[in-house]
């Protein structure tokens, strides 16, 4: 399953106790940065973290020639870390409208984050006393768009190199290009850059017909039919909430029958790797909010596979795109789809 990638900043107004928080344990993860030179010479890692590590600042230069920004992020390592990053996401029982949060900077999104997980279930248990459905995520990546030099995490160490390389070209893409107050525009954009980008990563390291070239494209593939298979769930749900000749009664029943039905739909996905994604899909309860974190990472997703495909690839050209049309648009979904007909 794809990480959550997560743009906490620290100064969300209004909210004392969160951000006192929030700064408290940003503070914390980023006292215990230390250069990954001293770590890989400490004799703390494993041969294969110690791997991983030396993976970095490869995959970082990587990722500037390809038109990346140059960022201090990942130059350091908190190796102590042993905190979580947790999302709260929320939705109405028969609507997906999402319920947003505003920050300084990003805008709003439809997520918030927390170092705690009790504190997370606090946040979900408060939102859901006003109507709505709550899920609670993992978040594995995390990021602050360079308004800090975000560390390399401890558990990203135990990932394969394609997940590694993927992560942190995902995030060097959101530091190259930040559309502010669209996530789902934001968060499909870094996908589209990321999976392109491991890929041309791999193809140059390995080459194109590689044993990892090949596990990655399996990879990718199940990962595309399971996203596809979500994205229809979410589109059978809204065709239900938005019928008027249904009751709240009705939509109720036929919400229950789709998820319920959810299995059923992955075992006529014919996966490379079925039961890795039966037990995400089992990892926690489905309901409006969890579906529309799948949307948020699939947002439009189309539309920027065909830019990337009319750019032939070519990543900087690709971004210089969707800067040019998204940047400043009322809505830049609609101008990446009308700027389609221009080419790259």
């Amino acid at each position: 399953m794809k990480r959550l990638a997560l743009a906490l900043l620290l100064t969300q107004t209004g909210c004392l106790a969160y951000l006192s928080k929030a700064a408290y344990f940003q503070a914390e993860l980023l006292a215990g940065r230390e250069p990954l030179e001293d770590v890989l010479t400490s004799g703390e890692l494993t041969p294969t973290q110690a791997d991983r590590l030396r993976l970095v600042p490869d995959i970082k230069a990587f990722g500037e020639s390809i038109g990346l920004a140059d960022t201090d992020n990942y130059d350091t390592v908190n190796l102590g870390w042993e905190r979580g990053i947790y999302t709260v996401t929320a939705a109405p029982p028969l609507s997906f409208e999402a319920k947003t949060w505003w920050f300084p900077i990003v805008g709003g999104v439809p997520y918030i984050g927390f170092f705690r997980e009790a504190d997370a279930q606090r946040r979900a248990d408060r939102v859901a006393a006003r109507g709505y459905e709550p899920h609670i995520g993992r978040a594995s990546a995390y990021s602050t768009l360079g308004f800090f030099r975000d560390p390399v995490l401890p558990g990203m160490l135990d990932w394969d190199e394609a997940r590694l390389a993927e992560t942190v070209l995902h995030e060097l893409a959101h530091a190259t290009l930040w559309i502010r107050g669209d996530a789902g525009f934001n968060e499909t954009y870094a996908t589209v850059v990321g999976e392109a980008a491991v890929l041309q990563w791999l193809d140059q390291r390995y080459g194109p017909v590689s044993a990892a070239r090949v596990a990655l494209h399996h990879r990718e593939a199940d990962w595309s039919a399971y996203r596809a298979m979500l994205r229809d769930v979410y589109l059978d749900l809204d065709a239900v909430y938005t019928d008027p000749a249904l009751s709240d009664l009705e939509k109720e029943v036929q919400k229950t029958i789709t998820l319920g039905g959810l299995e059923g739909r992955l075992d006529d996905l014919g996966l490379h790797d079925p039961e890795r994604w039966r037990a995400s899909l089992n990892s926690a309860p489905w309901n409006n909010a969890r579906l529309m974190g799948y949307r948020t990472y699939d947002t439009g997703r189309a539309d920027f596979d065909a830019l990337m495909q009319t750019c032939g690839g070519d990543i900087a050209a690709f971004i210089g795109r969707v800067e040019a049309l998204a940047k400043g648009a009322h809505d830049p979904h609609a101008a990446l789809r009308a700027g389609l007909r221009d080419g790259c």
